[in-house]
């Protein structure tokens, strides 16, 4: 298994897929090889040298890919049928995608409102929509989620769709194909996740208590469509406590032309 070449979220997905767990640092780039140091769970050195390599650990295959960012076996999820049907179909589409340039941001960077575009309140959580541009007045399109209490946490955007054996939701949104208007980079949060442990013993990347914003970079047509459906995934949860009932919910939103 070779994800070295693929795109950093294509090389997540099919980790996934595969049944294997991901974990990565901020400030990597999308593409491209770089040198890495890996650690293991137990925070023992593995490998330092190029990414285009492979390494043993515990008589596991670990997969190394970009500076610092690795995969290693879940011991809950294994290769079926359908997962590799999945990871191979999902493996085409990235090759023939290719890893073509995309808008990324550092962490300092500063955007600016452009528009209000909805609210909502499902499940605990308050989310709110707007449009954003950069300094160069590219466009964005920015989603907070807020819990309703400061001490409760939403789960990683890199969370597989039906969570991690079936424990969790991925904080994400995902907007519906139409005319004129598509993704121009990938979606990006403004924190970090960092791994929870579960009684089931299950690492589950969640990010810290309180509010996350997710932004993602657009490329808006002039001749665009005037609404845009748009898909919220979220799951709130107390680190010792209730969890609220998975949310998924598509809204329309109207993106100005001006």
């Amino acid at each position: 298994m070779f994800l070295a070449g693929l795109p950093r979220a294509a090389a997540r997905r099919l980790a996934f897929a595969l049944g294997y767990s991901y974990f990565a640092p901020p400030g990597l780039s999308l593409c491209g090889l770089a040198p890495a140091k890996v650690t293991t769970a137990l925070g023992q050195p593995e490998y330092s040298g190029s990414s285009n390599a492979f390494r043993s650990v515990q008589g596991k295959d670990i997969v190394i890919t970009e500076d610092s960012e690795y995969f290693l076996p879940m011991q809950s999820r294994r290769k079926s049928g359908q997962a590799a049907v999945a990871a191979l179909s999902f493996l085409l589409c990235a090759i023939l995608v290719g890893c073509g340039p995309s808008k990324t941001y550092p962490k300092d960077a500063v955007f600016t409102e452009r528009a209000q575009l909805a609210e909502f309140t499902t499940n605990f959580v308050t989310v709110r929509v707007a449009l954003e541009s950069d300094a160069q007045g590219k466009p964005l399109l920015r989603a907070t989620f807020t819990p309703e209490r400061a001490d409760f946490h939403l789960y990683s955007k890199e969370l597989p769709e039906n969570g991690m054996g079936g424990i969790g939701r991925p904080t994400s949104f995902k907007m519906s194909s139409v005319e004129g208007v598509r993704a121009a980079g990938p979606l990006f949060a403004d924190v970090e996740p960092h791994n929870l442990v579960e009684s089931s013993g299950e690492r589950l990347p969640v990010y810290p208590d309180g509010p996350v914003t997710l932004r993602l970079p657009l490329k808006l047509s002039p001749n665009r469509a005037d609404s845009v459906p748009i898909t919220f995934s979220y799951m709130a949860c107390r680190t010792k406590g209730v969890c609220k009932n998975p949310t998924s919910k598509t809204i329309t939103v109207v993106i100005p032309k001006s």
